[in-house]
């Protein structure tokens, strides 16, 4: 896994700073607050923060990722630049910093385990294909083909909410954004299987079901 250079927007809570080697912030703790208001904030580069909404996908799970990550002291909070460490350590501890007493200890913990890592992110790359082919569905959701009208008859057209008030499909795609990153993959894999399904039959009707605890409705 390799945090590569970007730019993201600056997330509501979340302080994003361009930086390309670490930060010590510490010295400024008076003026660098960990909460306002009862939000907490949390200390980031731009480009670990772009990275970390890549690899993790979902606000479920960044949300997650965040909280988990306010259990260090606050000298690792106000510490910037070095993300890709952290992130390893929650992926080889399961979605988890439990057991991890700072950044020293998370940078120990991953340098004795890099082929258990490189095992972990095999899996994840393998499963986030299937993610994308449902984020593909839900960006397609986002727009209409402007030739939908051609060659459809007026009782068909008249089921169609109109263009500029469009409002079932973007409940779907609310829905799947909503997904965690492994119920999206899930969905994935379930389509291509579908997909696949249909290229052997070459004509015809086939579907694949799915149900979710989390979204039981």
């Amino acid at each position: 896994m390799e945090f590569k250079d970007g730019l993201s927007p600056i997330s509501h809570g979340v302080v994003a700073v361009e930086v390309f080697q670490p930060v010590d912030l510490q010295p400024d703790a008076d003026k660098l607050p960990l909460e306002y208001h009862g939000v907490p904030i949390t200390y980031l580069s731009v480009n670990d923060f772009l990275n970390l909404t890549v690899l993790l996908r979902s606000m479920p799970e960044l949300m997650e990722y965040l909280a988990e990550r306010r259990t260090f002291p606050p000298a690792d909070l106000r510490l910037i630049g070095d993300e890709e460490t952290l992130f390893s350590f929650y992926l080889l501890n399961d979605g988890s910093f439990a057991g991890c007493a700072g950044r020293a200890d998370a940078r120990n913990a991953v340098a004795a385990q890099q082929d258990r890592l490189k095992a972990s992110l095999q899996r994840k790359f393998e499963a986030d294909r299937y993610a994308f082919l449902l984020e593909h569905v839900a960006d397609e959701l986002a727009e209409r083909n402007p030739h939908y009208a051609d060659d459809l008859p007026p009782h068909i057209l008249a089921a169609y909410e109109p263009a500029d008030a469009r409002r079932n499909y973007i409940e779907m795609q609310a829905a799947l954004a909503g997904l965690r990153l492994r119920e999206r993959a899930e969905l994935g894999r379930a389509l291509h299987g579908a997909e696949g399904r249909v290229e052997d039959k070459g004509s015809g009707f086939t579907f694949r079901t799915a149900r979710f605890d989390s979204m039981p409705e």
